[in-house]
């Protein structure tokens, strides 16, 4: 088995000097990590610490200022460095000490100089704006006119008055063209045999409605879907830092060998999400790694139309004297929405043709809907990292 160093022995050695520190309150005590003959040469040293020869101690190069004229070997009696804020040494499987810096504003860019290397770059709290969408609209309706009116009469009384009437329709299948159909002589009465005349009022009921209506959707200026999508950005950013220490696993307590810069925590961290253990329980962040791969999702919602809502068809009603339709009595538009009824002027003439022009389409109103963002974005699994800190957080 290869023996221990002269200085994993004596930072072992330690344990029991820092067990104290624990029950006293870690942080308020001071040493410095002892060397052998080898550490005269720096090997057993930290880096950058000096071994004074006579004390066969190792101090920080900064031990001299502190110590006044005396020189490192009088800090290493007199006045040794402090030794840092101490931490409970991780459970298994979490790594620690570590300076935790996080927050929105004011990223450092790099670690405290007295750290011992970065160890962690994170972001969280993704800000994800919803996708640019075009405003949906819709396209004028289209359709066809129906049927012809259902019904065409002669009229001996005002519509909606009580009064005679005798049928006055078209032949079977007719397309609205001149036609003699059910003709009047001049002064027919109703009923026969009276004194009332026929011809006074000429009643005619709505077009059908419109047939095969409907709306094409599209998106403002062009139907183009997922138009924009902004870009993304983190709320919140993480720098992890590994804290200077003695490296002593026989330890139950760490000290580090400066005190937590401002601004940072003392945590320890594991790869993935987890809750906290005991005793690093006050405050917890999951961050994701700086480079995580994002997942995106974000689309605008299909652009649709309503049923066309107000269309009309609209045709204009000729009545003749003669069955060639060359002999105008009135001429009135009507329409699917409202029928009409004209008064025949002087009442009795004679009701020989009658013809209806083919019916104009006038195009209802549709409601647009959709293009409303949906989706989001999503930092995709596996790159997250958990930090737990413990009641010494500062």
């Amino acid at each position: 088995m290869r023996p221990r160093s002269p200085l994993l022995v004596a930072c072992s050695a330690l344990s029991l000097v820092f067990g104290a520190m624990v029950s006293q309150g870690c942080g308020t005590a001071h040493t410095y990590i002892p060397c052998d003959d080898e550490g005269l040469a720096g090997a057993r040293c930290p880096d950058g610490w000096i071994c004074i020869e006579e004390k066969q101690t190792c101090v920080p190069p900064d031990a001299g200022t502190d110590a006044g004229d005396g020189g490192p070997e009088a800090a290493a009696i007199s006045d040794p460095c402090s030794v840092g804020p101490c931490v409970a040494r991780p459970p298994l499987e979490w790594t620690g000490p570590l300076w935790l810096w996080v927050g929105q504003d004011d990223v450092p860019s790099k670690c405290p100089e007295q750290a011992a290397g970065m160890a962690f770059e994170g972001v969280a709290d993704l800000v994800v704006p919803p996708a640019n969408c075009d405003p949906c609209d819709c396209k004028d309706a289209v359709g066809h006119c129906g049927a012809l009116p259902e019904t065409i009469e002669i009229r001996a009384s005002a519509c909606g008055q009580a009064g005679e009437s005798v049928p006055f329709a078209g032949p079977p299948a007719w397309d609205g063209s001149c036609t003699d159909a059910n003709a009047l002589p001049a002064d027919a009465k109703c009923p026969a045999g009276s004194s009332s005349l026929c011809a006074q009022f000429v009643s005619v009921s709505p077009l059908a409605a419109p047939v095969d209506e409907s709306c094409t959707p599209f998106a403002v200026p062009a139907p183009v879907p997922n138009a924009g999508l902004a870009s993304t950005s983190w709320a919140t950013k993480a720098l992890a830092c590994h804290a200077p220490m003695c490296d002593d696993s026989g330890k139950a307590c760490v000290p580090t060998t400066a005190a937590t810069p401002e601004g940072y925590r003392q945590c320890v961290s594991r790869q993935g999400v987890h809750e906290c253990p005991g005793g690093f329980d006050t405050a917890r962040y999951v961050m994701h790694e700086r480079t995580v791969p994002l997942s995106e999702s974000r689309f605008c919602s299909e652009c649709t139309c309503g049923a066309p809502l107000g269309g009309l068809c609209v045709a204009q009603f000729k009545l003749y004297k003669d069955g060639a339709c060359s002999e105008l009595i009135l001429d009135v538009p009507f329409s699917s929405g409202k029928g009409t009824c004209p008064e025949i002027i002087p009442a009795g003439l004679p009701i020989g043709g009658k013809e209806i022009t083919a019916p104009t389409y006038f195009p209802g109103v549709c409601e647009p809907s959709g293009g409303d963002p949906g989706g989001t974005v999503e930092p995709e699994p596996g790159h997250e990292m958990t930090f737990c800190c413990g009641p010494d957080a500062g």
